[in-house]
């Protein structure tokens, strides 16, 4: 499930995230720098822009399976690394296009340098965008 809180921690309020392809095991939670919430879970992302009050689902299982990082270098630029390998957003997650990047099972982080540089890296390699 997915909870949010407005006060701090003190309460919560579990949110409803739409079922994609039947599956909504919540594994990771990501707010790009101009306040998209993005939600991995085992069958894809779902994507909101009003706080979770409701979702769109912009990644299903078999385009980009097993999300392990998420990352934005600004409100629209982003990177996202699994199982299927390496996704570019442009437009603050609603499209995503697959890069076409040596896939390891093992991509499991990305993070930004700097505005138009990003690593991405693994069991046994590390990739830098030029």
């Amino acid at each position: 499930g997915l909870w949010r809180t407005a006060d701090g921690g003190v309460t919560w309020t579990q949110l409803t995230v739409p079922a994609v392809a039947g599956y909504t095991f919540v594994r990771h939670v990501y707010v790009t720098p101009g306040g998209v919430l993005l939600v991995s879970t085992g069958d894809g992302v779902l994507r909101s822009t009003d706080g979770g009050a409701s979702f769109t689902t912009v990644l299903n299982r078999f385009q980009l399976p097993g999300i392990d990082d998420i990352a934005f270098a600004d409100a629209d630029v982003g990177l996202a690394v699994g199982e299927a390998g390496i996704y570019r957003t442009s437009d603050a997650g609603r499209t995503w296009t697959r890069l076409d990047l040596p896939v390891e099972d093992s991509r499991r982080s990305v993070v930004w340098v700097s505005p138009s540089s990003a690593l991405v890296g693994g069991a046994s390699s590390l990739l830098r965008n030029n």
